[in-house]
């Protein structure tokens, strides 16, 4: 149950909170239900909902990174589209103000 409460927490400081919320919230159920059987004395429930919430946790986990690959893509992307989009308006006033070589 610790590892898994571990994989819930670096999945919150990993943003899975914004981009992954269900996996997120299913993981910490999860651990609840863990924490739950193990208090009744069901040891090998409370292992298998810990096991569960350790793997939604890093599902969470590997959602969230992948968003925020995406997203950082898409500024890259952006940005360069921009700064293509500044040189093309450079080169063009600059070869504007060229005299007339024919």
């Amino acid at each position: 149950m610790t590892r898994a409460q571990t994989l819930i927490e670096q999945a919150e400081k990993g943003g899975a909170q914004e981009y992954a919320a269900a996996d997120l919230d299913k993981a910490r159920d999860e651990l609840r239900a863990a924490n739950d059987a193990a208090e009744k004395g069901k040891e090998a429930i409370a292992n298998q909902y810990a096991t569960q919430a350790a793997v939604d946790a890093e599902l969470a986990s590997a959602r969230a990174s992948a968003a925020q690959a995406r997203k950082a893509e898409e500024e890259v992307s952006e940005s360069t589209n921009t700064l293509r989009g500044e040189a093309e308006r450079k080169s063009e006033a600059e070869s504007d103000r060229l005299p007339d070589q024919r």
